[in-house]
């Protein structure tokens, strides 16, 4: 039987078993549907690239271990799903970081502009009141 003619899934245990073919012809026959899933969940076209490089390795990866317990395409957008949420929060980390990074930085603006020249202020205030004569 050709590679065209298997499931998926047989097509998976076969690369788990060394047949590189296999895998390639898994992924022609998936990479337009992973791609698009990607991109349209992350509407970014070098992300969802960055991402199917990720989805595939975890499929290379998993090779050796694979079960067909359900359907492979069932698998596969398993991984898709993981390594985009994944990215999501990876990125809303980054960006709870620079948000409290900002905030602080405001917090040190505000300070130099206000709170210093009231300290600054003050501190006169106490040296011209320590030269009054007693």
């Amino acid at each position: 039987m050709g590679l065209s003619q298997e499931t998926d899934e047989n097509l998976m245990l076969r690369f788990g078993r060394g047949e590189a073919a296999a895998f390639e012809f898994l992924y022609q026959r998936h990479e337009s549907r992973v791609f698009r899933y990607l991109h349209r969940n992350v509407r970014n076209k070098a992300t969802a690239n960055d991402l199917m490089q990720e989805v595939w390795f975890a499929v290379v990866r998993g090779a050796a271990n694979y079960q067909p317990t359900a359907k492979f395409t069932t698998w596969l957008f398993t991984i898709a799903h993981n390594r985009t949420v994944d990215m999501i929060r990876a990125n809303h980390r980054l960006q709870s970081l620079d948000a409290g990074v900002a905030s602080k930085f405001k917090l040190v603006l505000l300070w130099l502009a206000v709170g210093l020249p009231l300290l600054w202020g003050a501190m006169k205030a106490l040296e011209d009141i320590g030269s009054l004569p007693l």
